[in-house]
């Protein structure tokens, strides 16, 4: 979501990892771990995922974009986002969980848009739903209902970007 609102990186941070706990020290914060184990924890491994996903694409010219969903929502945990570029190339969107929303692609660039899943545990992509630059298009998340994340990516198709986390 930070990063997304606009926020120009996200950190990792671990209680372990912060006060390089070890075994003969005395913890503080109830640290799970010694600091060279939480080293290895799935979220410190997948943070590159978010790295690799916005640096596949145009970086400086990307900017928030809530205008693009449509849908009525809550802030809470199902609270989709967007980002895109300025000169309308890409956009991105968020999908915290299953949740179905209504998005508009009109600020997209090009006659056609091509569309891709971006899995932000794993770092894999695949083909997205056809999409037109229509004022409203509902879509829904892979794995609707089951809580898992995903990232919507559309392209201006002429601009032939690589798969969404590839350079």
């Amino acid at each position: 979501w930070d990063v997304f609102a606009g926020a120009f990186g996200q950190t990792y941070g671990n209680h372990s990892v912060w006060q390089m706990y070890s075994l003969d020290k005395q913890p503080v914060n109830a640290p799970t771990r010694p600091w060279k184990a939480a080293l290895d924890m799935p979220m410190a491994n997948q943070v590159r995922h978010l790295k690799d996903l916005m640096l596949s694409r145009p970086f400086l010219t990307r900017i928030p974009d809530e205008s693009m969903v449509l849908t009525q929502q809550q802030d809470d945990n199902h609270y989709v986002i967007a980002t895109r570029s300025s000169d309308g190339s890409y956009a991105m969107i968020y999908f915290p969980t299953g949740k179905s929303v209504d998005l508009d692609f009109r600020k997209l660039s090009g006659k056609k848009l091509k569309a891709w899943w971006y899995d932000p545990r794993t770092g894999n992509s695949f083909d997205g739903p056809k999409i037109t630059r229509d004022s409203q298009v509902s879509i829904t998340p892979p794995t609707s209902g089951k809580g898992n994340d995903w990232v919507l990516v559309v392209d201006d198709a002429s601009k032939k970007f690589s798969a969404p986390g590839k350079k």
